[in-house]
């Protein structure tokens, strides 16, 4: 799943083109996830804002897509330290989480993505 949401912010982020935008987040040499889901949603927007309450929800679900992948590099990192039922379950929710937000950021994409 982690790898997943990796790949896909890749795919939809070209590296060149979110570097070119004013509002792409660096971070150790490399562009940060937020960023990425950001251009995977707005595409070559350079309005947008983080604090601008107009990008409310696309701020929101890029937390969420981020918090995410935290809390699986967390169980990937952590193999043997978990109650398995308690992993099973929580497993269980992040597949459903990853599930509904990789469709919300398709549909966003899909009302906001701008073209050249």
């Amino acid at each position: 799943m982690r790898e997943f949401l990796s790949i896909l912010l890749q795919l939809l982020s070209p590296d060149d083109e979110v570097k070119r935008m004013k509002w792409c987040i660096i971070q150790n040499g490399r562009i940060t996830q937020r960023s990425r889901a950001v251009y995977s949603v707005l595409g070559k927007d350079d309005n947008f804002d983080w604090n601008k309450d107009k990008y409310n929800d696309i701020v929101k679900i890029v937390n969420s897509y981020r918090d995410l992948y935290e809390k699986l590099v967390r169980i990937a990192h952590e193999r043997g330290n978990f109650n398995i039922i308690q992993l099973r379950i929580e497993l269980r929710a992040y597949f459903e989480d990853l599930q509904n937000y990789t469709l919300h950021i398709l549909e966003l994409r899909e009302r906001n993505f701008i073209l050249d």
